[in-house]
């Protein structure tokens, strides 16, 4: 190689592998514990000027400076405003706030508070003028991103991050400029040239921007190990693939390395062979795995709304009567008593508000409540998990019906360790039933005889059953057998196949509106409210945005890439399949499902959302799968096995991201909701009501006590419940987790009762979790708390109490 041509290299292959080393040993984390308070949810006016508050909230003393305080403040005055931000009387910041404006502000506190301190947060303006803060947080961050970049931006100054340790700096900066002196790889077509040379100054550029930032800006951009990967890979991987491409050339002109390469290639024939005449026990034995997951490390205990609502139901189911009487609302004289006395997952009776009903759809609680007849009370909670077993074999049958086995295989593999799968088989919830619902009345739509449309019809009126507001799935499936009426020789079959399905599936959305006349008077009203609304058309582009987003941050782009494999079926990714309308009814559900569920409520940041649009996972994974395949059959036979160890990686990646998101751990978190219940219980009176919002299910359930939600409590009205309810003979008690503490003091800012939590607890559950017991009567001594930690439940889940009841004295 002449010396020039090296010279050439040298220079660019160690400027990026000095950059990219600074990165790595200064701007990657390898763990962050990121913490967020919110100070301030609601919008507040501000007419004196000024405006003062405590942060309550323990989390504080997690804080180390430098950490970011962010506000939004509006300006409502006719002329500018500047506003100044002091932390415990020292000034952070000022900010020029123009008139008619709302601006965020983001500033920076470095001096540190003891522990156990209330920080003290104060905003001012330099003329009594009126102002609007609208919100108020205390975080170690200002923002993060997620997605393909996953990464935080602190203030400039913050080192508050776990960096990987300083030697594997060294080793990626000469790693990197050995690559970068290998020949470059050389394209064919000059817009693949063009675009690689592009991409290359992009990465550099970029990590040239996060290494200066704090320089350039009052920020500090740190990127995930994950992240710095990617990007890294980029310009590396195609000079990578060009030297092993000639070195496997100039291994096969050796003869004993082309024997030897041969021999490898048959035996990994062999056992694919093996594989594919197995494949259906491979399927099972995922399936298989999946479930004994769920059922070693998912919940055996109601935690929060959905769990409670779903459970309790079947317990009515099991009673014959979804009603529950509770009369003593009637006389209570505060408005929205029926509402306030009405748990999460349950909302008042429309004929008579001295009975509440459940909220959520029937499905799930029926079948629950069948199995805990014929099986006993902790097979109830088995239930979920076996459906995540039954929707990875499903996922297995779809898969191969509209193209392989092979495709089915790696199907199954990625919804197996799916993230969003994993997170939501842990909980007694809807999620993944009406998946695996959904995805097997496709794998029965794609079958060819009547039975099979018959039997599609009935697991459809089951998925409907359980969730009701997908409905009109139904008229989707049916067009698979309009279009083979409107092409086959045989309209014959093809009418009865769709009157069979039919058929099948008028049970479950007449059922499901035969009990919404019951329950809420119109077979059009579900216990979440009409269709008007729930749903708002100008929700669908940030959920779109979100749920993109959460895909690719829990999935991979991987996941990306199955959705346009499904609305852009080309003929290579599936070669095979004969009638290609169904991918109009592919394309229609998945639309549907997403269109939908976009409308709906714009959430907060929380990936496992996605779990909304888990019906349409197992098809995404199959489009996957057809991409893999794809690949695997244009390679060359001696590069497939890297398509193979891909497919692997991707699913590891899956696992890995659920692991670190609290997958696994669901079950033994969930475990508080008994200890505290139980708690509460044995400190409290038979004939007391228990203020919450978390516990306001599990209370009732495990603890025996009559609990009342103050989300549905007017915010003016704590103290006059709670003298109403004394003067009644009742009790009132409040159980907040720590972190409710201060949300419960900012909506009932005011009240005389909340002097109750500035006294000690009356009793503490701790470990996991910590939920605090407080008199609101203020009717028991100051005393030190009793305080209990984790309880150990065994395999047998625990045994509900006897209803609530209160008497009301006149």
């Amino acid at each position: 190689m002449p010396s020039h041509v090296s010279g050439r290299r040298a220079a660019p292959a160690a400027l990026f592998a000095v950059v990219s080393s600074l990165v790595l040993a200064t701007r990657v984390f390898v763990a962050f514990d990121a913490v967020r308070i919110r100070v301030v949810t609601d919008s507040r006016q501000v007419s004196t000027g000024i405006v003062r508050m405590n942060v309550t909230d323990e989390r504080a003393d997690a804080l180390r400076p430098p950490a970011a305080v962010i506000a939004r403040i509006a300006n409502d005055s006719t002329s500018a405003q500047q506003i100044s931000v002091r932390v415990n009387g020292r000034t952070i910041c000022r900010v020029n706030v123009p008139a008619r404006v709302s601006r965020r502000v983001d500033c920076v506190v470095f001096d540190s508070w003891a522990r156990g301190v209330d920080p003290e947060i104060v905003l001012e303006s330099t003329e009594a003028a009126s102002w609007k803060l609208e919100y108020l947080e205390l975080a170690t961050h200002h923002g993060r991103t997620t997605g393909v970049v996953h990464a935080f931006v602190l203030p400039a100054a913050s080192t508050g991050y776990s960096r990987p340790h300083s030697a594997w700096a060294v080793v990626t900066g000469l790693v990197l400029i050995s690559l970068f002196l290998l020949p470059p790889p050389i394209f064919s077509i000059r817009p693949v040239r063009i675009l690689y040379s592009v991409v290359s100054a992009i990465v550099f550029l970029f990590f040239v921007l996060v290494q200066l930032s704090p320089v350039l800006s009052p920020y500090r951009l740190v990127l995930s190990m994950w992240t710095f990967s990617g990007l890294v890979s980029l310009p590396v991987a195609p000079r990578v693939w060009l030297v092993l491409t000639r070195i496997d050339a100039r291994a096969r002109a050796n003869p004993r390395v082309e024997k030897l390469r041969e021999h490898i290639v048959n035996i990994a024939a062999q056992l694919w062979r093996m594989v594919r005449l197995r494949d259906a026990w491979v399927a099972v034995a995922m399936g298989v795995t999946v479930s004994g997951i769920g059922l070693a490390y998912g919940s055996r205990a109601i935690g929060g709304a959905d769990q409670y609502g779903y459970v309790s139901q079947a317990e009515l189911w099991l009673r014959h009567d979804l009603r529950t009487e509770q009369s003593f609302v009637s006389e209570l004289p505060w408005p929205r008593a029926a509402w306030a006395f009405s748990p999460l997952g349950y909302r008042p009776y429309y004929q008579d508000e001295r009975f509440i009903v459940p909220v959520y759809p029937p499905g799930l609680p029926m079948a629950l409540a069948g199995v805990k007849r014929f099986a006993g009370h902790t097979a109830m909670f088995g239930v979920v998990p076996l459906t995540a077993g039954l929707l990875v074999l499903a996922t297995y049958g779809v898969g191969r019906r509209l193209r392989s086995s092979g495709v089915g295989l790696i199907g199954a593999w990625l919804i197996a360790n799916s993230p969003t799968v994993l997170f939501m088989m842990m909980q007694t919830m809807t999620d993944v039933p009406v998946a695996a619902a959904w995805t097997w009345a496709f794998f029965l739509l794609l079958g060819p005889t009547t039975a099979n449309a018959a039997a599609a019809g009935l697991i459809s009126s089951a998925a409907v059953l359980i969730r009701p507001n997908l409905a009109p799935l139904v008229a989707i499936l049916s067009l698979h057998y309009l279009f083979k009426i409107r092409h086959s020789s045989r309209r014959g079959k093809a009418l009865a196949q769709l009157a069979m399905f039919l058929s099948g599936a008028l049970p479950g959305i007449t059922a499901v509106a035969l009990i919404n006349r019951h329950l809420f008077g119109s077979p059009l009203m579900s216990g979440y409210g009409s269709a008007t609304e729930l749903y708002d058309l100008s929700n669908v582009p940030a959920n779109l945005r979100n749920y993109l987003a959460w895909l690719i941050e829990s999935h991979t782009p991987v996941a990306l890439g199955g959705l346009v494999a499904i609305f852009v079926p080309a003929r290579r990714l599936w070669p095979g399949l004969r009638d290609r309308s169904v991918f109009i009814v592919i394309g229609a559900f998945v639309a549907f499902v997403w269109i939908s569920y976009c409308a709906w409520h714009i959430f907060d940041d929380r990936w496992w959302f996605t779990r909304l649009l888990l019906a349409t996972w197992p098809l995404i994974m199959i489009g996957a799968g057809a991409i893999f395949a794809a690949a695997y059959h244009a390679t060359p036979t001696r590069i497939r096995p890297v398509v193979v160890v891909f497919v692997i990686a991707v699913g590891v990646v899956q696992i890995r991201f659920a692991a670190e998101h609290t997958a696994f751990v669901i079950g033994a978190g969930d475990r508080r909701y008994v200890g505290g219940s139980r708690l509460v219980g044995r400190m409290t009176e038979p004939n007391s009501v228990i203020v919450s919002h978390t516990f306001v299910g599990a209370i009732r359930y495990y603890g025996g006590r009559m609990t009342l939600n103050y989300e549905n409590l007017p915010k003016e009205m704590l103290d006059e419940a709670v003298d109403s309810l004394r003067s009644h003979g009742v009790r009132t008690y409040a159980a907040l987790e720590d972190w409710e503490v201060t949300p419960f003091r900012q909506r009932f800012a005011g009240a005389r009762c909340l002097t109750s939590l500035d006294r000690k607890p009356i009793a503490i559950y701790q470990e996991p979790g910590r939920l605090l017991l407080f008199d609101l009567s203020e009717l028991r001594p100051r005393s030190e708390p009793v305080v209990q930690t984790d309880i150990e439940l065994g395999w047998r889940a625990a045994q509900p109490v006897s209803p609530p009841e209160l008497v009301i004295t006149r």
